[in-house]
């Protein structure tokens, strides 16, 4: 971590990795569960909910010291490890798997950014940040909807049309960018 601005990587991954290691051990999925179920609630509530000087993106600029300590709350932790654990579904367990054994080699005993994670994930298997992820969104994108803004994105989601098929073109969910609730 280069500067504070990334502390959610740090929080994020260590609350994601804890429930991860604790469900392998006992040979469950309660944790992992409770993450999404409960935790990942409870984040994006504290997320929508907090006041305007409480509430902030993931990343985002930290230029004085005082504001560090700001940081350590439910958005840096639990959203930290929901966002993660999304970018894991959508790339796929055995990429995200691969992704961070390359991203912690390549910065091993130097600092990264969420940027330098996007681009390890994307450059593995096949990905590419520009490649679509799902309903027309890159996974650069999908990534800055979530990480980068306060709040979470809007999606809508579209019932079958006559023929079957969502949203009349095959895409059942749109993400309107700036519109963050």
């Amino acid at each position: 971590m280069e500067w504070w601005d990334d502390l959610w990587l740090n929080e994020g991954f260590a609350t994601l990795m804890g429930m991860k290691a604790a469900d392998y051990v006992e040979n469950t999925t309660i944790r992992q569960q409770q993450l999404f179920y409960e935790r990942t609630v409870k984040a994006f509530r504290f997320d929508q909910l907090a006041s305007p000087s409480a509430a902030h993106p993931l990343s985002w600029p930290i230029t004085k010291v005082r504001e560090v300590s700001r940081r350590f709350d439910p958005i840096t932790y639990l959203k930290a490890a929901a966002v993660l654990r999304m970018v894991e579904g959508v790339v796929g367990e055995e990429v995200f798997r691969e992704g961070l054994a390359t991203f912690l080699r390549e910065f091993a005993y130097s600092n990264a950014d969420a940027r330098d994670l996007l681009d390890t994930l994307a450059g593995l298997d096949g990905m590419d940040g520009n490649q679509s992820v799902g309903s027309g969104i890159t996974l650069v994108e999908f990534l800055h909807s979530w990480a980068f803004h306060t709040g979470f994105p809007m999606i809508e989601i579209l019932p079958p049309a006559s023929d079957g098929a969502y949203g009349g073109g095959g895409d059942f969910i749109k993400v309107f960018e700036n519109s963050i609730v």
